[in-house]
């Protein structure tokens, strides 16, 4: 997740590091390490299937995702070559789709996390000179908001908070709309984003930048130093594509048998 930091983390204004950013990046993805060895542990090797469905869990999977998207769209607004990166990251989550549905098939990756930030990033990329600058305290109310009714689109549904409503099953009726957030009967995805509702906490995270940008480099929290955490959040995108080996093959030699997955 090297990115899911965008540029290099220096506020435009000041022209200083923004050290927080990394260190924020870095706890997330120690806690998404953690995370996926304890999956490791429970699911594959003790043989809990419903361990990822208890509360508690999706509890600690939600704030390790929504952290994640939340700091991109923050750092979106902090680096250059936006489409170079955009291009990365989706190159990037096609490869984890090709190298899962060829080697491990039972947890194939279809729109994971990277491929969907890699998206996140070419749409923000597209409304940013209308955004820019502009409706940065409408523009957070009103993502926030979109995140909950959007919510459980995944599952056919809106959330009106005083009601909800079906949406019509012709969108979940065809493949082509699952990036979208409309899987189809029968989908699977052992990692999956769909752009609906991630998108508005991707928002989120880029309106929060454009309300703070004048004042960053008043705020000293954003200046001070937790070096093991920044050098993990620095080294993000290479952590991400090696620790789900790496936690396998660790609670495989104390857990069980390593070759049980394929």
């Amino acid at each position: 997740m090297n990115n899911f930091r965008f540029g290099n983390k220096k506020d435009k204004n000041s022209g200083n590091r923004l050290y927080l950013v990394d260190a924020v990046r870095g706890f997330a993805v120690i806690d998404m390490v953690l995370f996926h060895f304890c999956y490791d542990v429970f699911v594959i090797f003790m043989g809990e299937p419903n361990w990822p469905y208890a509360d508690s869990t999706r509890f600690w999977q939600r704030t390790i995702c929504i952290t994640f998207i939340l700091i991109s769209g923050f750092s979106f607004c902090l680096g250059r070559s936006h489409l170079k990166q955009a291009f990365k990251l989706l190159g990037t989550g096609a490869l984890l789709t090709a190298v899962t549905y060829f080697f491990v098939p039972s947890l194939v990756i279809y729109y994971g996390i990277i491929f969907f930030l890699g998206e996140a990033a070419l749409i923000t990329a597209g409304l940013n000179k209308l955004l820019k600058g502009r409706f940065s305290a409408a523009g957070l109310c009103a993502s926030l908001i979109l995140f909950l009714v959007f919510y459980e689109v995944s599952s056919g549904t809106l959330n009106l908070f005083f009601t909800q409503i079906q949406l019509p099953e012709a969108l979940y009726s065809t493949s082509w709309l699952v990036w979208l957030g409309f899987p189809n009967e029968g989908f699977y995805s052992s990692d999956y984003f769909g752009v609906f509702p991630w998108i508005f906490i991707y928002l989120t995270g880029y309106f929060i930048y454009n309300l703070l940008k004048e004042k960053i480099s008043g705020i000293r929290a954003f200046y001070f130093r937790f070096p093991l955490l920044e050098f993990f959040g620095r080294h993000s995108y290479f952590i991400y594509l090696i620790h789900q080996p790496v936690c396998y093959i660790i609670a495989g030699l104390v857990f069980g048998n390593i070759f049980e997955i394929f």
